[in-house]
């Protein structure tokens, strides 16, 4: 079994208000969006699919929400981030 403990994912929900209620991804935003494995859960399990015996342990990529948001909003996106990996 390969375990991959480096891989990213935005839940789409989390995307979404991330870049509607923050300027913090730039234009990482638009790159993200051109690698849909990294939103799309579908896409992601065909990729893992391929491998075989493969699992991943997920985490949220940059930024960091204290660099982009006010506690408030912090907190909210925070709990739509957890909402969508978990």
């Amino acid at each position: 079994m390969i375990i991959d403990i480096y891989t990213h994912i935005f839940p789409q929900a989390y995307f979404d208000s991330l870049t509607r209620e923050t300027s913090g991804l730039g234009s990482l935003g638009a790159r993200m969006k051109g690698v849909p494995s990294v939103i799309d859960l579908d896409a992601r399990f065909r990729q893992m699919d391929d491998v075989g015996d493969y699992r991943q342990v997920i985490s949220l990529p940059a930024p960091t929400l204290e660099e982009v948001a006010d506690p408030e909003l912090a907190t909210r996106l925070a709990r739509i981030a957890n909402g969508g990996l978990a």
